[in-house]
């Protein structure tokens, strides 16, 4: 595997989870102070989902033509941009420039999002698993310094608190761009038309069909709760060390089992990961149903991240087998879009679904989620060869 190329991918990986981290511990805190209603609190960081959706497809059919690095170098100048913005709204207690801001860092996010996909550009399917996995664990140094650096950053422009923390996104972003800059220049794939197929037969094959499902559930139930969690755990009256310290742990369970769950897609199969990732999705929900201590919220936690990284990442190496190198800007595009749709929705609704049913409601809906989906994955798993 290519040693240098996978080693810059986990350094931008670790740079963006960064951000991530910072921006749910202080996002949902932020909407609460500027929102005219606590129901919009989440609102500022689902509209991050609407810079990733008009973003997502540009940026795949971009890189298709010029390259990886390009496409993500546009990501990383979001990065900086929205960062910017976020803590000039801060400043001026604006909403909607606030709202703005996290647009910016759903750009960034959608260029992110193929920092994994990259890593199996010209890889054996039987190393696939691993080379994800390994871009993946980036988000392990994320888990252990953002929630710090970003509790350290907060106050610093007082007394417009979370500013400083949105101003270590923007550094985060500059910091990435010029790891890229070390970035090989990656061969461009021409999609020839007599080449490709049409994205409909593509879309159509069991193989997309279970990955695509497999990302999409991972990545909404992921969203769902933890953009939720913040605000919970402030209703228990807990303090905001103790929402970003389960963050922290969240996060460190999202990534800490890519150091083996690429062995163990490589080892055992994609189908047997993926179901493992379900049935530890619905642990987590069963855990927050049972109660409201700082115990239940670290450890329902802890097995969200885990089964995220299960499911999430058998589903990406699955994707990266349902297609031609040729093929790759619009299959790639076509299955982010559709991803970042239902983690739109997941995220929109965080906010309002908390303050309507409450923390164990929305948690045993998504147990029962969780339970069809696992059940349309084995359904469709039994058609592929």
């Amino acid at each position: 595997m290519p040693k240098r190329r996978l080693g810059i991918l986990f350094l931008c990986q670790a740079f963006y989870w960064s951000t991530v981290i910072v921006g749910v511990a202080f996002s949902g805190l932020v909407g609460l102070q500027l929102a005219s209603h606590q129901a919009l609190a989440t609102v500022p960081m689902a509209t991050l989902t609407i810079g990733n959706i008009v973003a997502t497809v540009p940026l795949s059919l971009f890189m298709q033509r010029y390259g990886r690095r390009s496409g993500f170098f546009i990501g990383a100048s979001a990065m900086v941009a929205g960062g910017i913005l976020c803590a000039y709204a801060i400043v001026e207690a604006s909403f909607w420039w606030f709202c703005l801001g996290n647009i910016l860092l759903g750009v960034a996010q959608a260029s992110a999002f193929y920092y994994r996909l990259a890593a199996a550009d010209n890889i054996s399917l039987s190393q696939r698993g691993r080379a994800l996995a390994w871009v993946l664990s980036g988000g392990v140094i994320a888990a252990l310094l953002a929630p710090a650096v970003g509790l350290a950053s907060k106050d610093i422009f007082l007394p417009y608190e979370y500013a400083g923390a949105f101003a270590v996104v923007a550094l985060l972003g500059l910091l990435t761009a010029l790891v890229l800059c070390f970035f090989p220049n990656d061969h461009v794939v021409e999609s020839a038309a007599n080449n490709t197929r049409h994205l409909k037969q593509i879309v159509l094959n069991p193989t997309f069909l279970v990955a695509i499902l497999n990302t999409a559930i991972s990545n909404s139930v992921m969203i769902l709760i933890m953009v939720a969690t913040p605000l919970a755990i402030l209703a228990c009256g807990y303090s905001v060390s103790d929402s970003t310290s389960v963050i922290q742990w969240h996060v460190l369970g999202m990534f800490l089992p890519a150091f083996f769950s690429g062995q163990l897609i490589d080892r055992f199969g994609i189908k047997h990961v993926a179901v493992a990732g379900f049935l530890l999705l619905i642990c987590s929900g069963l855990i927050s149903v049972s109660g409201v201590q700082l115990s239940h919220f670290y450890s329902a936690l802890f097995l969200l991240g885990v089964g995220w990284n299960f499911l999430y990442l058998a589903g990406s190496t699955l994707m990266s087998a349902s297609h031609r190198p040729e093929e790759r800007g619009k299959v790639q595009g076509f299955a982010e879009l559709a991803v970042a749709i239902v983690s739109a929705f997941a995220a929109f609704g965080s906010g309002v679904l908390l303050s309507l049913w409450g923390w164990a409601v929305i948690n045993a809906v998504v147990v029962g989620l969780l339970l069809m989906g696992l059940f349309v994955n084995m359904a469709i798993s039994y058609r592929i060869e």
